[in-house]
């Protein structure tokens, strides 16, 4: 299952990096990610939202770690990651 997941994450990856060399997003990319924010405010609650889940589910998983009791599936906690709760997981 972790296989299947590195792959979809490979897949975007490439993805988006065969759009920004054939131009599709070159001309609208920009790494100021503050601005992004800014301007799409729904982004940063949805940042804010996931990262906040990611967070207590991670806390979830290292409390059944510690006490023995079943954790949360690898796919569970990597799928959060993936779509935008890096910051939570760390």
């Amino acid at each position: 299952m972790l296989s299947r997941v590195i792959m979809a994450c490979l897949v975007v990856i490439e993805t988006i990096v065969y759009l920004i060399y054939k131009g599709f997003i070159a001309r609208n990319l920009t790494f100021a990610f503050w601005s992004i924010l800014l301007e799409y405010p729904i982004s940063l609650i949805y940042l804010a939202l996931i990262n906040i889940v990611t967070f207590f589910v991670y806390m979830k998983d290292k409390k059944a770690a510690e006490k023995g009791k079943d954790r949360v599936k690898i796919v569970t906690l990597l799928s959060l990651s993936f779509i935008g709760g890096s910051i939570g997981a760390l």
